[in-house]
This record gives structure tokens, sequence and C-alpha cells, in this order.
């Protein structure tokens, strides 16, 4: 099992028509979102109109985690949907899609051969969330939204502050591992697969 945190002051943040865009990490390391070619991206985007439209993206499946505000969604010809804190809505990034609101959210996006899912888990101070159930999946990455916590796999402790990222890869082949709250905490979790 590879870990590594990824510290908040390394993140890539650029614009878009509705808002910002922080890039927390794109796999395989290398590629690029305007060429298409990760097999998944993690990012933390604003929307700060109050009616926007998603960008068009082929061959890219999404999930999206609202972290603030309320957001009204459409895609394509679905009826409305309305997300409130923590609520993730997944889509085709072909889908064309609309947001009413002004919000915060956590997007997973997923290439062509990959599949995920995103949640969040709170924890008070000294908790810990264990994950000791057999894993289908290669990549586990750990978003520290709010709060502090630390990582303790085998012998080792990685620790890991507010908006930093943990990323635990391989984790097929990895051993049970445990998120531990060293202050009350908010934790966007995802699961990755491919």
């Amino acid at each position: 099992m590879f870990v590594q945190v990824i510290p908040a002051d390394s993140y890539n943040m650029t614009l878009w028509t509705g808002g910002s865009t922080t890039e927390l990490y794109i796999y395989p390391e290398g590629s690029q979102y305007q060429v298409r070619d990760f097999i998944f991206r993690l990012s933390k985007a604003t929307i700060e109109t109050d009616e926007s439209t998603f960008t068009p993206l082929e061959g890219v499946s999404r999930c999206l985690m609202l972290l603030e505000g309320s957001l009204t969604l459409w895609h394509g010809t679905q009826a409305p949907k309305t997300l409130q804190r923590f609520e993730v809505s997944t889509f085709k990034g072909t889908e064309i899609t609309k947001s009413r609101g002004e919000a915060e959210g956590f997007n997973l996006m997923l290439g062509e051969n990959a599949k995920g899912t995103l949640i969040h888990k709170a924890l008070k101070k000294g908790a810990c969330w264990i994950q000791d159930a057999p894993l289908s999946y290669n990549v586990f990455a750990c978003y520290v939204y709010q709060g502090a916590g630390k990582v303790h796999i085998s012998n080792a402790i990685y620790n890991a502050l507010a908006c930093d990222l943990i990323l635990l890869e391989d984790v097929k082949q990895g051993n049970p591992f445990v998120i531990q709250a060293v202050e009350d905490c908010i934790l966007v979790m995802a699961f990755i697969a491919y």
C-alpha cells in the first residue's frame, strides 16, 4: 500500500465561468484535465453565480457532493434535484447539466473504466473510523474538510490538517487502517476502482 498526504498549499486553482475549481489530485500523475486523459480527478469547486452550466465532459462520469449552500441541478431532461449539505449527485459528463444556487462542492471525476463513490463522516475529537472490511477498490482518498486527523496503518501514522488530502493506493493488497480525529473533523472520502 502506498500512502501520501497532499498538503493544501500544493493545490492548483483555476477559474471557470461560474466560479473557481481547485484540483486536489489527478491520476495518473502527469495526466491533464484539459486532455481528459485521467483515470480519476478530485477537485473542490465554488459556484458563485446564481445560474450556471457545467462544462461537458465526454467519457467522464461525475460524483458531486455539496459541501456548503444549496444547489438545484438539472441533468439533461431529468427532473431537477436539489442538493443539501453532504448530499451527492452522480451523473454523466456528457449530460447537459445546469445549476441554480451558490454553493461549494467536492467533485470526483471518473474516466470510462473507473467507478467510484463519495461519502462523508463527522468525527468528534478522539473518535475513529475503521476500515477493516474486505476491500474492492484501488484507491481510498480522504479530504479533511474541517478539523484535523491522522491515519494509522500498520506501524505508521500520517497526520493531516484541514484541507489536506490523504491518498492510499493499491488498497486491495493493503492492511486495515484507522482514521482518528485529532480534533472535531469532517471528512469527505472517495472510494475508486479501475
